[in-house]
């Protein structure tokens, strides 16, 4: 990013401190500032811009201007279709209540996985890539009759890759 001035703004003191080992977000915060890149770190912004617009607004007490910005609070579950079926199992983020076989709270035979699911963990391939063996077995000993046996645990740490570039790895 030679020609680009890069700013990262968060509000906690750390980067990826929920759901990583702390050395993995301080070897990120080292690397980031290597290259030159801005971390404003236990900062808050006033709004959240849509991604893609230019921002002008208060970060952290003082005035800031970006040309581009872009929101990396995570995004909203699109399940307003499941609204009508399963309104009970939606939470008021939209997420799905299921249970540890994946079951869609109040069905007998309906499942969901990835980021819909309302588990504490966080929203990557990782740990939906973790929901398919459970949901595979699960629905397979439905269709024959037979019990469901594989349960899922939210993993509080996963193995996370942060690509800067071309060149930096």
């Amino acid at each position: 990013f030679p020609d680009v001035e890069i700013t990262i703004v968060e509000r906690q003191d750390a980067l990826l401190k929920r759901f990583t080992n702390p050395k993995f977000g301080q070897a990120l915060i080292k690397r980031l500032r290597q290259l030159g890149i801005l971390l404003e770190l236990e900062t808050a912004v006033e709004r959240l811009p849509q991604s893609g617009e230019p921002f002008e607004g208060e970060v952290g007490n003082k005035r800031a201007s970006f040309d581009l910005a872009f929101d990396s609070v995570g995004a909203k579950p699109n399940t307003e279709g499941l609204a009508e079926s399963f309104g009970a199992a939606r939470t008021q983020r939209g997420l799905v209540d299921v249970d540890a076989h994946l079951l869609i709270k109040g069905t007998r035979s309906v499942f969901a996985a990835g980021d819909i699911i309302n588990m504490d963990e966080p929203k990557t391939f990782v740990s939906a890539s973790g929901h398919t063996s459970v949901l595979a077995k699960n629905l397979m000993a439905h269709l024959s009759g037979s019990p469901m046996v594989a349960t899922y645990t939210p993993k509080e740490l996963v193995p996370m890759m942060i690509p800067l570039g071309p060149k930096q790895g």
